[in-house]
This record gives structure tokens, sequence and C-alpha cells, in this order.
């Protein structure tokens, strides 16, 4: 990140990662309210990214089987 306003910064990553509850008074607390939501975001993301994995292995084995049935031309047949 390139110097800049503090608040635009502070901005980004409320947006990114949400803003602290009003509940937390200190900057530590909105660090650890914070690294809570990462963890989370974090674990979403995991999450996601094994379906991903897992759909794409079901579709690779669904094409796998179509070609299974599918009937090359022999190169004889062009003779």
């Amino acid at each position: 990140m390139v110097d800049g306003d503090l608040g635009e910064h502070v901005g980004i990553l409320e947006d990114l990662i949400g803003a602290p509850a009003h509940e937390a008074g200190t900057l530590a607390e909105q660090a650890e309210l914070h690294s809570a939501r990462i963890v989370e975001i974090h674990k979403l993301i995991s999450d996601n990214q094994k379906d991903m994995v897992d759909r794409y292995h079901d579709c690779l084995q669904q094409l796998l089987a179509i070609a299974e049935r599918v009937e090359f031309p022999r190169i004889e047949d062009f003779g």
C-alpha cells in the first residue's frame, strides 16, 4: 500500500473484514475481533476451494465416463 490517508486504509479494511463491533473500544479488542473475522473468512475460502475441487473432480469423472463410450474411427477406416 502506498502512503495515504490512514482513514481511507481503515475504511478499506473495514469493507473487507467488517467494521468492529461498537463494544470493542480498544485497539486490542478491535484487533481481536478482526482476527476472528479473518479466521472465519479463511475457513470459508478453504471450504469453497475444497468444494470447487470436488466439483471439478466429479465433472472430470463424468467426462471420462462419456469419453469411454465414444467410438473413434480407426486409421484403417480412412484407407
